[in-house]
């Protein structure tokens, strides 16, 4: 009997030991904090990965093109000294917090000269529609980046 306890009492030890040393899971990345827009604002947030690898687009410059209608066209300028830009995370999520709410064109930027379009068939770039306020989520786009 006392050899069995022993038994039970080493393997019960063995077991705590085990469990104190092991890795904790792995937790998910923590969500983008997503503030509210002000009146007249909307927030925008989405996450960009490759359409290649899958791999998300990390660290990389977004940037927002104001559309201006004229009838049934439609333009965009990208301003890259004035206008809206944020940073993706590691995760390739991004937030532009309080933007004016309008129409937008999104762009992936590796610099100042080097901006692409986020289009929905060739040559034609897309066109969001952030001008209801409140936070407009784009979900996940799949992008040929880099």
């Amino acid at each position: 009997m006392r050899g069995r306890t022993r038994l039970l009492l080493l393997i019960s030890l063995w077991c705590i030991c085990a469990g104190a040393c092991s890795n904790p899971p792995s937790s998910p990345p923590p969500a983008l904090s997503v503030p509210t827009a002000s009146a007249g604002n909307v927030t925008i947030t989405g996450r960009f990965v490759s359409s290649t690898t899958g791999e998300p687009v990390r660290n990389t410059t977004v940037r927002l093109a104001e559309v201006f209608r004229f009838g049934d066209e439609a333009a965009f300028i990208l301003d890259v000294t004035r206008g809206p830009s944020t940073m993706t995370d590691d995760n390739g999520r991004f937030v532009f917090a309080n933007v004016p709410a309008r129409e937008y064109v999104l762009f992936l930027s590796a610099g100042e000269h080097a901006n692409a379009a986020i289009t929905e068939a060739p040559d034609k770039a897309k066109i969001w529609d952030a001008r209801a306020g409140g936070v407009l989520d784009i979900g996940t786009v799949r992008v040929q980046w880099p």
